[in-house]
């Protein structure tokens, strides 16, 4: 049977359903390329899939399992999926505060189900899910005290809501190297998720955050016949890889009027001094650090990014017409613009 999955949902589900049906789970755990560059923090002895999980207003993880290790401690993983790049699914967090006008961006549905996950004590105290009250220092203080009340989550997590079991977020995306590596992303950057504890009150950089890369997962099925081969050609092989590019360049070309920033230029955003490259609605903003350039926030023919960046960003003036791998250069010239 010919099964051909179109979109980021029915893909989701497809992938782990052939994970599953072949016994590939703690295969593709193993996957995980963790934030800390530790190894697997847990072996797997039984393990449970569960998809969309309703959290009511934390959102819908993709997927969670539950992990029971060889000593009998459970763990819970929840791994969030985007067909595309972990920053262009992300939205930049400029202001240091959490916006609830973009619940679907990968980085804000990070910080939903962080707060599900340290919120699942309060089952035993209120009978359901429920964030205290946010205090003005927190990240999440311009939005809505979060609830789920639905009583097959409530009753899927009654058992775990001592808050005992270790939890982990994992992402799955198209990136070519793992996004959330220390040395990729800075905590500080916007496109980080917000991780704040309510209970001490404080920022947390939250160990157990890792990701997997969809090039890696193809190779679960190497060998057998995976009903996902076709659909993973659609979405990640070489002619999806051009079509994206030429659908970028032809479709939704944007107004003119729109256009407010062209080619590149030196940028003020989110605190640091960058460089930006834009052409239509698609950009990148990449920051000179430890010698090299490093992509902070990027968008894909994505106007309401790319309109959003209005607010976001102090244009300086035009960039130097110098490669990007001249770092000589580059280390010199943002050297030269730090305040003396």
């Amino acid at each position: 049977m010919r099964i051909v999955a179109h979109d980021e949902d029915s893909m989701t589900n497809l992938f782990f359903s052939e994970v599953h049906r072949h016994g590939k789970l703690e295969d593709f755990l193993a996957l995980t390329a963790w934030r800390s560059g530790s190894s697997m923090p847990f072996d797997v002895a039984n393990a449970e899939l569960h998809q969309q999980v309703n959290f009511s207003e934390f959102g819908r993880p993709d997927v969670m399992v539950f992990v029971t290790d060889s000593r009998g401690q459970e763990h819970v993983v929840t791994v969030e999926v985007k067909l595309g790049t972990y920053l262009n699914s992300s939205i930049a967090t400029v202001t240091g505060k959490f916006d609830n006008r973009y619940n679907s961006r990968l980085n804000n549905q990070l910080a939903l189900k962080y707060r599900a996950m340290v919120s699942l004590p309060s089952i035993r105290t209120e009978g359901f899910i429920t964030e205290r009250a946010h205090t003005a220092d927190s990240p999440y203080s311009e939005d809505q005290i979060r609830r789920c009340k639905k009583p097959s989550t409530i009753s899927l997590f009654r058992d775990r809501s001592s808050g005992d079991a270790p939890f982990y977020l994992v992402t799955l995306t198209s990136d070519s190297a793992p996004p959330l590596d220390e040395r990729r992303m800075a905590s500080s950057d916007p496109c980080f998720p917000r991780f704040f504890n309510q209970h001490t009150l404080t920022q947390q950089e939250f160990p157990n955050l890792g990701s997997v890369l969809w090039r890696q997962c193809h190779r679960l099925f190497e060998g057998i016949e995976s009903h996902a081969a076709e659909s993973f050609l659609l979405h990640f092989g070489e002619a999806a890889d051009s079509e994206g590019l030429e659908a970028e360049a032809g479709a939704g070309t944007p107004s003119q009027n729109e256009l407010f920033v062209r080619g590149r230029q030196i940028v003020r955003f989110a605190g640091k001094t960058c460089h930006l490259a834009c052409q239509g609605y698609s950009f990148t903003i990449r920051q000179f650090r430890e010698g090299q350039f490093v992509a902070i926030y990027q968008g894909r023919g994505d106007r309401e990014k790319y309109l959003a960046l209005r607010d976001q960003i102090d244009v300086l003036g035009n960039a130097p017409r110098k490669p990007l791998s001249d770092t000589e250069f580059w280390a010199s010239y943002f050297e030269d613009l730090r305040p003396s």
